[in-house]
């Protein structure tokens, strides 16, 4: 019998190969729960199947293409690195979108999005060019690197709880590769140490909390928020987003990054 997780996967490739790839957008309502629940820089919206396939219906035009680059699935939940590309019908102007998307599936349906766009401004998304047999697909039982990535990341959680940041030595690599939110970058890990050591003093009463966070072979997925009680227009709470982390060797080497709209939360 197929585990949970490969029964996801299943349902997400399916309707990736009966309704995007053919564009066949009446073919979605199969795919979709009673009720579908999308988290995003929009907001939250909790839509009927009909008013789904209604906003799709009216908004999705003939050329739309659907590009995963990277994919991550354990248990109900896929999350994917992405990008879209469609041509406005009425004025005839070619766009694309990128961010990172994690859906959670009910009896093989879509039940809820959490979607997080990445900046035009940040171009293309870099070093993922995944085909479907180099997506991570979460073994059950865990595999011990599946179990020790979980346990990294847990210990990631505790040391931003506790600032006590020496201890990201043992998790991330010397440097770290940052894509997003803004252009990728070479991150320091001894001023992304420092940061961490100082973020109370920096921004008092400033807190991370990890939402969910699943793991298949070498990568894990974070939905996140931070908060702090200050807020200003310069310096918004809550930050949100979605993070794709990849571990080499045991550490985090290099990390995927989409965030909401400053002042926008996972509910």
């Amino acid at each position: 019998m197929a585990s949970a997780t490969q029964q996801t996967l299943q349902a997400f490739t399916h309707w990736l190969d009966e309704v995007v790839a053919r564009g066949d957008w009446r073919a979605e309502r199969d795919f979709i729960a009673d009720t579908l629940t999308i988290h995003s820089d929009t907001g939250t919206r909790h839509l009927t199947r009909d008013q789904y396939m209604q906003w799709v219906l009216s908004t999705r035009p003939p050329d739309w293409r659907l590009a995963v680059h990277d994919l991550v699935a354990q248990d109900e939940r896929v999350g994917h690195v992405f990008s879209v590309t469609q041509t406005n019908p009425r004025t005839g102007a070619a766009s694309e979108r990128r961010g990172i998307e994690v859906v959670r599936f009910a009896g093989g349906q879509f039940a809820e999005i959490w979607l997080a766009p990445r900046s035009a401004e940040a171009g293309p998304w870099p070093h993922l060019a995944c085909t479907r047999a180099e997506w991570s697909i979460a073994e059950d039982p865990p595999s011990p690197t599946e179990a020790a990535i979980a346990a990294a990341m847990a210990r990631y959680f505790e040391i931003r709880q506790t600032r006590e940041a020496d201890g990201l030595r043992d998790l991330f690599v010397d440097p770290m590769v940052v894509h997003g939110p803004g252009p990728t970058r070479a991150e320091s890990l001894e001023e992304f140490i420092s940061r961490v050591a100082t973020e109370l003093e920096t921004t008092p009463g400033w807190k991370m909390t990890a939402e969910d966070c699943f793991v298949a072979r070498s990568k894990a997925i974070l939905r996140w928020n931070y908060w702090h009680p200050n807020p200003i227009p310069a310096n918004p709470s809550p930050v949100a987003g979605l993070t794709l982390y990849e571990f080499r060797s045991g550490k985090i080497a290099e990390r995927w990054q989409a965030a909401l709209p400053g002042g926008t939360g996972w509910e």
